[in-house]
């Protein structure tokens, strides 16, 4: 590639040398050029060529292409991107660690936040019951009462355990009556791991976001007012403006220490109107309003765009 004339005994040492020691690239003995190896089959065996080029490629499948972790299917890496979405099964994950999108916490900020906020979350309904308490496993559970027979019972999702009230108001195991496992608690009780004005803010988030019966409530509207393939997508676009503002929020959580700076005050108004706008276009969906509503719509998604440059 660069004409340098070589002798064809040392220029076959030469790249053989190469080949066996890994180089990522075929250089010229003489000026270290890059040599396009198709050009050097005269002095490479197809046997090395075919072993470089193998090489070659798992280097690049290693550091430049990633593996979706739902359906296995394989494309180029985004530079820059913290999460993609596979054009195959549509998932959206991080790159890095390969769960669900997470942006704009970090990673390691989601290990952290995760086990810390579901726990939360799980408490968050139940302060909303009138009654639970403590499995023997350290499950809290809901304690209900029969509408039929007006008994009360919970049953703990995580252990199975069966629990009834007996005759003096206790709450005992369903198959061993002598002991009682159930404690009852009162809320002030309930440990707190997250300080409720990032919690509660997160968990109404995502109860908005399990509550299916919502986008059925803008979806069969929206069919009046735009094309089904607009409804889809701006009910993609109120999925990913929730999950921005409850990450938006853990986020705040984490820099909570920096909550007086402008850019901390800044995010957050920022989060709070974006939650103002979406609502304001769901009901304007649901009341089968078409003044403006696509472009609406179109100022909403610029809004979610801007959001997100300020992480």
């Amino acid at each position: 590639s660069c004409i340098h004339s070589l002798c064809l005994s040392c220029a076959r040492f030469a790249f053989k040398d190469q080949i066996v020691s890994h180089s990522k690239e075929l250089i010229c003995p003489i000026c270290e050029s890059t040599q396009d190896i198709m050009r050097l089959t005269f002095a490479v065996p197809i046997p090395l060529i075919k072993a470089f080029l193998r090489e070659k490629f798992s280097r690049i499948a290693k550091n430049g292409v990633q593996e979706c972790p739902k359906c296995i299917g394989q494309f180029e890496k985004v530079p820059g991107a913290h999460s993609v979405s596979c054009k195959k099964c549509h998932i959206a994950f991080c790159q890095k660690c390969l769960q669900s999108s997470h942006f704009p916490l970090s990673c390691d900020q989601m290990r952290i936040w995760l086990p810390k906020f579901e726990e939360q979350y799980k408490l968050y309904c139940m302060k909303k019951l009138p009654r639970y308490g403590i499995c023997s496993c350290g499950n809290y559970v809901e304690l209900l009462t029969s509408a039929i027979y007006g008994y009360g019972y919970a049953n703990c999702k995580e252990c199975n355990a069966y629990y009834y009230m007996d005759s003096n108001g206790d709450w005992v195991y369903h198959f061993y009556e002598a002991v009682t496992y159930l404690k009852t608690v009162d809320a002030s009780e309930i440990p707190i791991y997250i300080k409720k004005p990032f919690a509660e803010c997160c968990a109404e988030i995502r109860n908005e976001i399990r509550d299916r019966s919502k986008i059925a409530k803008i979806r069969k509207p929206g069919k009046e007012l735009l094309e089904r393939k607009q409804v889809d997508q701006f009910i993609n676009l109120r999925f990913n403006i929730l999950k921005l503002i409850e990450y938006g929020t853990a986020w705040l959580y984490f820099e909570r220490k920096n909550r007086i700076s402008d850019k901390n005050k800044e995010v957050s108004k920022t989060l709070n109107e974006l939650k103002l706008f979406l609502d304001s276009i769901v009901i304007q969906i649901t009341n089968k309003n078409s003044l403006k509503i696509e472009e609406n719509i179109n100022s909403l998604q610029d809004s979610y765009s801007k959001a997100l440059k300020m992480f």
